[in-house]
């Protein structure tokens, strides 16, 4: 009889435990984020003291917290699947641990600063924690799908197309990404734009920032590009203005134009090139002022910026593919379709003429047809293009404006943002 009761009572104590866990690990409201793929954090402290963060669930109502000790765990390394053709697959990733294209992510791999979050804060790789932010819209399923179907992991911030490591250590709040549709000609596109901008000194003070574009045409095709964007010298005053000046002192072509304390203009502009996409990214509701020569003073130290009170949570959009019958570049490249090819990284600055004047502009090198996209040579990245996406540009059929996006965070997020 003892030993019954004692079998009972453990039972109930382990059901208990379940229950608690349970509940700790499922609950998920507006106070905390989650991430949307297993995370695993490893933060190094002093020399020898390697602790694991807690996972997941982070209070909004935290701005500033360390790792508390926790056993060290391992963390695997991402292994890149070798795929000879863009692969969209439709079944979920777990399914595909037995497809000798497809390297799945073990649980745990992926950083909290790696993926999509909803609104919050989380732990950054330096341990501390970051200010409540946002990223825009959550990846649709079929960009994780493209991406870990031919990368070995879902869509990424700060993967091999960041332009450096202060993205990911110190600008991480500025990706994020949106969704959108065009329909040129009766072909429905979709396409999902993951960028790197914020208005703030920090990221006006530099020329290049990250993006990556999937775009799925009517036939079912994906093309898919990455790399930086240019957004002209932080240092040259037809390159970096206010609103108001874009037109009085003139402009050149890729710029960002800030809000300036005397502009009536409440939002900043980003014109942004890579080799075949223009971006125009009007960021509605700049959350600071825009000053010359800020990038010469302390842009990385948030305490010198002069804030407007805004939130930047909406957007304009004008996506445009090159080449096409708007733009005159001083370089149309010649890309392959309907195959992997190569895109240098980071571009050599050189200059062009561009309204009689002599202006700074970036020039890429690119490859042929590879066999995968691993087959790119040090410094460059995989691109793929089908010969089947329709042309997007100002008055194309089908139009390429979005007129406003809105995200979500109201009276939530902070800045940077």
């Amino acid at each position: 009889m003892k030993t019954k009761i004692t079998h009972i009572l453990l039972t109930l104590l382990i059901i208990v435990g379940l229950l608690n866990l349970r509940n700790s690990t499922s609950v998920v409201d507006s106070q905390f984020v989650r991430a949307s793929f297993s995370v695993a954090r490893t933060v190094g402290l002093a020399p020898g003291d390697t602790v694991n963060c807690p996972t997941y669930l982070i209070p909004l109502s935290i701005r500033s917290a360390r790792c508390a000790d926790l056993p060290v765990t391992a963390t695997p390394s991402r292994t890149p699947a070798p795929s000879q053709t863009p692969v969209t697959v439709t079944v979920s990733p777990t399914e595909h641990a037995h497809d000798p294209t497809v390297t799945p992510l073990p649980d745990g791999e992926l950083q909290v600063w790696e993926v999509w979050h909803a609104p919050g804060a989380h732990l950054l790789p330096d341990g501390m924690m970051s200010n409540v932010h946002e990223h825009g819209h959550e990846p649709p399923d079929w960009v994780n799908e493209f991406s870990l179907a031919n990368f070995g992991h879902p869509l990424i911030y700060g993967g091999d197309e960041k332009s450096g490591e202060m993205e990911v250590t110190h600008k991480h709040q500025a990706y994020g990404g949106f969704d959108f549709s065009f329909s040129p000609n009766g072909c429905r596109v979709d396409g999902y734009l993951r960028y790197h901008a914020s208005s703030t000194p920090a990221d006006r003070s530099v020329s290049l920032h990250s993006f990556e574009i999937y775009v799925r045409d009517c036939a079912g095709n994906i093309s898919f590009n990455q790399g930086v964007y240019w957004t002209g010298d932080p240092s040259n005053p037809a390159q970096r203005m206010c609103r108001a000046d874009e037109v009085t002192n003139g402009r050149d072509q890729y710029i960002i134009a800030g809000r300036c304390i005397n502009d009536t203009a409440i939002s900043e502009q980003w014109y942004t090139h890579f080799i075949n996409w223009d971006f125009s990214l009007t960021l509605l509701n700049a959350t600071t002022y825009f000053e010359y020569g800020e990038h010469l003073l302390d842009p990385m130290n948030p305490d010198t910026w002069q804030l407007t009170g805004r939130d930047e949570l909406s957007l304009r959009v004008e996506i445009t593919s090159l080449p096409n019958p708007r733009v005159t570049l001083p370089r149309n490249y010649n890309y392959p379709r309907d195959a992997w090819w190569c895109a240098q990284h980071l571009p050599t600055i050189g200059t062009r003429r561009y309204t009689g004047r002599t202006l700074p502009f970036p020039y890429w090198q690119i490859t042929g047809a590879v066999a995968s996209p691993d087959a790119c040579p040090a410094g460059f990245l995989p691109q793929y293009n089908a010969s089947t996406m329709p042309p997007l540009y100002a008055d194309g059929p089908g139009g390429n404006t979005i007129p406003r996006i809105f995200f979500d965070g109201a009276g939530v997020v902070e800045v940077p943002n």
